[in-house]
């Protein structure tokens, strides 16, 4: 689950006065965020502007996008991007959807549509759509503290979920990637 101040922390990546445009399939969310932030080199775009081939991506050096698992297409709003935005480098925020939190919303019938994602698609997606993945980083939970080694049981609200392995209890506790990518 992306949240503002995650948001707001992979921008903090990028310092004050870095060209970047933000493509984002919840514009709302990032409107807010980046009225915070105040910077006019910042450009926010919809993903109907990275479908329609908007011509401020032509320029675009560096493109932070978040909500590929929220896309009905995820391959061909990739691709979209890379023949729009021919000079990016790509800093994508993708929600994990093994993440203990997003699971529980998920049981408890409030996760979005589109395809939630998980690590080991992220980077044959982006290579289906012509980029080459440079990184992929996890993003931890910091709200997330492990009880103790395996096996356990994650308890949030009504929803309890058991653990009995160390890699699931690790991925569990990652709230996204940022996957890094260059045109291939």
């Amino acid at each position: 689950m992306i949240t503002n101040a995650l948001r707001s922390t992979v921008l903090a990546g990028f310092p004050h006065g870095t060209p970047l445009v933000v493509a984002a399939a919840d514009s709302a969310a990032y409107a807010e965020v980046l009225s915070a932030r105040a910077d006019p080199a910042v450009l926010l775009l919809s993903f109907d502007d990275v479908a329609a081939g908007d011509e401020r991506l032509a320029a675009a050096q560096n493109v932070l996008l978040e909500g590929l698992d929220a896309a009905e297409d995820p391959v061909a709003l990739l691709t979209s991007l890379r023949a729009g935005a021919p000079l990016a480098r790509v800093f994508a925020l993708v929600a994990n959807a093994a993440h203990v939190r997003g699971l529980a919303a998920a049981f408890a019938g409030s996760f979005p549509g589109g395809h939630p994602l998980v690590r080991a698609e992220l980077e044959p997606l982006f290579i289906a759509a012509g980029w080459t993945p440079l990184a992929v980083t996890p993003i931890a939970d910091p709200t997330i503290v492990l009880p103790h080694a395996p096996p356990f049981v994650f308890a949030l609200g009504s929803i309890t979920i058991g653990v009995d392995d160390g890699e699931i209890a690790e991925r569990s506790t990652v709230a996204a990637y940022v996957v890094v990518a260059d045109r291939a």
